[in-house]
């Protein structure tokens, strides 16, 4: 589904400042990712780089009653997601589900509303477009590390070999 680009200059609006997305070697070869901290410098990277943004919505870090987020979080610093670092940019999104959904990072909460999610424990894919907001495909719930970098790997590699054309996938 697209969005207008309405929804792009109002996250412009929110950015703020945001860590390096720079890879980083582990020792032993394995990469890690260096996560965003701001959804809309995160996306304006993307579109920078022409890679697509994987953004994932989830559960405040205090949240302690929310075993799918804790074990979602520990997919997402896996080594098998770690090897898709090149390949896209990454950001994790908090939101306070008690208390409205709110987040640190605006521009997150605005792709979080706009995209009609309804819960969190979940990534969405989206295509680096400068004017709208493309979502390539949405992945809901918890998906072990090995499940969800196989997914994510399959959307990004579709996204590339269609020509990085604007080819907007069903939700999964």
């Amino acid at each position: 589904m697209t969005r207008p680009c309405i929804l792009f200059l109002a996250l412009a609006a929110f950015g703020g400042l945001a860590a390096s997305a720079a890879t980083a070697d582990q020792p032993g070869g394995h990469k890690v990712i260096h996560w965003e901290k701001n959804a809309t410098i995160a996306y304006q990277k993307a579109v920078a780089q022409k890679k697509p943004l994987i953004l994932f919505f989830l559960c405040n870090l205090h949240d302690e009653k929310c075993i799918h987020c804790k074990r979602y979080r520990a997919s997402l610093f896996s080594d098998e997601l770690g090897a898709l670092t090149d390949d896209a940019i990454f950001v994790q999104a908090e939101l306070d589900t008690k208390n409205g959904n709110r987040s640190v990072d605006e521009g997150a909460k605005a792709l979080f509303e706009r995209l009609g999610c309804k819960s969190t424990t979940v990534a969405t894919i989206l295509e680096p477009h400068p004017t709208m907001i493309a979502e390539l495909a949405r992945l809901n719930g918890y998906f072990n590390a090995t499940d969800l970098t196989r997914h994510c790997r399959d959307i990004v590699s579709k996204w590339r070999n269609s020509g990085s054309k604007l080819t907007v996938a069903g939700k999964n």
